[in-house]
């Protein structure tokens, strides 16, 4: 990368995109990552998560592998099918199994998929999945 990429990469705002069927995860992510900087939209439901997304052009995306109707892993086919590049990092209350087979998925998908954040989470769990967002190398084992 040369210097006058890494100066536009590091120009270009921070948003975050949050996609949870519970509204006070959603929440609390929208807290600390604003805390963090970021610019946060948040959706309950993948209507609301798509309006968003289109309109949002967001750096990096948190969503819950398991929801009503439109589910994580629908979710990651259809991110896929639209050649999504934005880092993505998965999070389940669920199995930490569950999480692995999310992130093989997004692999096979060839989505950048940074890392998973198991629920329930902290604030430091949550700045550090943040972090990975920011990441110019795809981490291998989070």
């Amino acid at each position: 990368m040369s210097l006058i990429d890494a100066a536009t990469e590091s120009e270009r705002p921070k948003r975050l995109l949050v996609l949870d069927d519970e509204p006070s995860i959603c929440e609390f992510v929208r807290r600390v990552a604003e805390g963090a900087g970021f610019e946060v939209k948040t959706a309950v439901n993948h209507d609301e998560f798509s309006a968003a997304y289109d309109s949002f052009d967001p750096s990096g995306i948190i969503f819950d592998l398991v929801m009503p109707n439109v589910d994580g892993i629908a979710l990651m086919e259809i991110l896929a099918k639209n050649e999504c590049k934005t880092p993505l990092v998965i999070m389940s209350g669920y199995h930490h199994e569950l999480l692995k087979s999310g992130r093989r998925l997004g692999d096979d998908y060839e989505l950048d998929v940074r890392g998973t954040l198991r629920k329930p989470f902290g604030i430091a769990e949550l700045l550090d999945a943040m972090s990975w967002l920011d990441s110019p190398a795809r981490p291998e084992s989070r």
